[in-house]
C-alpha cells in the first residue's frame, strides 16, 4: 500500500510545482486554481478507499486512515514551504502577499516569514486535508465493499 502513497504524493509535488510555476508566469487565476493540493485532498481518499477495498487487508479503515494522513500531512508541508520559499526568493503570486494570507509584505519578519506563518498554513492546510479524508474515504470504502458484498 505504500507504493500507492508515494505516487499520489508525486502527484502532489507535481501539482505544487506546477502552480508555482504558472503563478510566476502570470497564468489567469481560474487557470492556476485548478492546480491545487486541496482538490487532491477530495481525490485521492478516493483513490485510496478504492485501492484498500481491492486489497485483502485485515483492517482496511485503519489502513486507510493510515494511508490518507500520512499523504495529508506530507501533501500540506510541501504547501507550507512553498511559502518558506515565496519568503527567502519574494514570489510575486497574490497568495504569498499579505493582502493574501501570505508572507510577503510590510511587517513580515524573518521568523513570520519563514517558520511562523508557514507553520499556521500548514496547520490550516493539514486540518482541512485530514476532515476531508476523514470524511470521503470511509465512505467511499463502505459503500465500495457493500457494493462487492452486494455482488
Amino acid at each position: 500500500m505504500q507504493g500507492f502513497v508515494k505516487r499520489a504524493l508525486a502527484v502532489a509535488a507535481g501539482v505544487v510545482f506546477v502552480r508555482l510555476i504558472l503563478e510566476e508566469t502570470g497564468a489567469p487565476s481560474w487557470l492556476v486554481s485548478v492546480f491545487g493540493v486541496t482538490w487532491l485532498y477530495l481525490l485521492v481518499p478516493f483513490y485510496f478507499a478504492i485501492k484498500v477495498a481491492r486489497s485483502s487487508e485485515t483492517r482496511p479503515y485503519v489502513t486507510l486512515a493510515k494511508m490518507s494522513g500520512s499523504f495529508v500531512l506530507v501533501a500540506a508541508s510541501m504547501v507550507g514551504v512553498t511559502y518558506s520559499l515565496s519568503s527567502l526568493f519574494g514570489f510575486s503570486a497574490y497568495r504569498f502577499t499579505v493582502e493574501g494570507g501570505g508572507v510577503i509584505g510590510e511587517g513580515i519578519t524573518p521568523v513570520q516569514g519563514y517558520i511562523v506563518m508557514p507553520l499556521s498554513n500548514f496547520g490550516l492546510v493539514a486540518l482541512i486535508g485530514l476532515v476531508a479524508a476523514a470524511v470521503i474515504g470511509p465512505i467511499v470504502l463502505w459503500m465500495f465493499r457493500r457494493y462487492r458484498a452486494l455482488n
